[in-house]
């Protein structure tokens, strides 16, 4: 079987043989010329990436220009919540194109089963994490009516931390 590759950068897996994109356990969803123009800026990490040749490895023969792009790394900047003033993961180079900045890390598995069944135990784990905090918060409630004791501030205190 082929090797799984995937990009991780900060909390971000950018899963290319699926292209698919996770925030921790989370799919993010991305339009197709998006994803392809993260995974290109990714594939070349530190390296000026030119408008012309992002045009041609996206675009390839449909006659796309730099709006286009524009379009594309402003969706994809609002997907990684990437301001274009202060940038962690691309920056802009003026009239020339774009430079991946994240810090980044490629993985090749054997299979992608085992990264799909990480991602579904921490997703399976944060749905009983979100039920226990629901369920306490009602309860915390449902005590502390009326009542302002120190352990109460305690619990409330630790509820904040668990939300």
């Amino acid at each position: 079987m082929a090797g799984h590759k995937q990009i991780a950068f900060e909390s971000f897996i950018l899963d290319i043989t699926n292209e698919l994109l996770w925030k921790r356990s989370e799919r993010i969803r991305l339009r197709p010329k998006t994803f392809a123009l993260l995974r290109y800026l990714a594939e070349y990490p530190g390296q000026l990436v030119t408008k012309s040749e992002l045009l041609n490895a996206i675009w390839k023969n449909l006659h796309a220009g730099d709006e286009a792009l524009k379009h594309c790394v402003a969706a994809m900047r609002k997907t990684l919540d990437d301001p274009s003033d202060a940038p962690k993961f691309v920056e802009k180079v003026h009239r020339r194109g774009y430079r991946f900045i994240g810090k980044t890390s490629k993985q090749n598995t054997k299979n992608g089963k085992r990264s799909a069944d990480f991602r579904a135990r921490k997703q399976a784990q944060n749905n009983r994490q979100a039920e226990a905090y629901e369920r306490l918060t009602g309860i915390y409630h449902w005590f502390t009516e009326g009542y302002k004791t120190q352990d109460m501030q305690e619990a409330g205190a630790l509820l904040k931390e668990l939300s």
